[in-house]
């Protein structure tokens, strides 16, 4: 906008197109180093903190409707990843 409001006198017109190139330049630089990456990390804690949650909310239901251990147990190992849910089993296994 600077570049366009005066026109009239070229001497300066150099040096404000320069000023608005090294404007974008750090807007640019500032959204690819800083900004995405970090709303990218916020968008992995927010689903996490959501997965949180479900979890329990899916626990304090089982609970509430006095479901037997064996089938919380097997409600809430469906949150877990599968290398998660084989060390469970193995921890479980050396219990017995």
């Amino acid at each position: 906008i600077s570049v366009l409001s005066n026109l009239s006198d070229p001497s300066t017109l150099g040096g404000k197109i320069a000023l608005a190139f090294i404007a974008t330049f750090f807007g640019v630089g500032l959204a690819n180093l800083i900004y995405l990456p970090l709303g990218q990390k916020l968008k992995n804690i927010d689903k996490i903190e959501q997965y949180q949650k479900l979890f329990l909310i899916e626990s304090i239901s089982l609970l509430h409707e006095a479901a037997t251990t064996m089938l919380i147990e097997e409600k809430l190992k469906s949150f877990l990843e599968g290398k998660e849910q084989k060390e469970f089993e193995e921890k479980k296994n050396e219990k017995k």
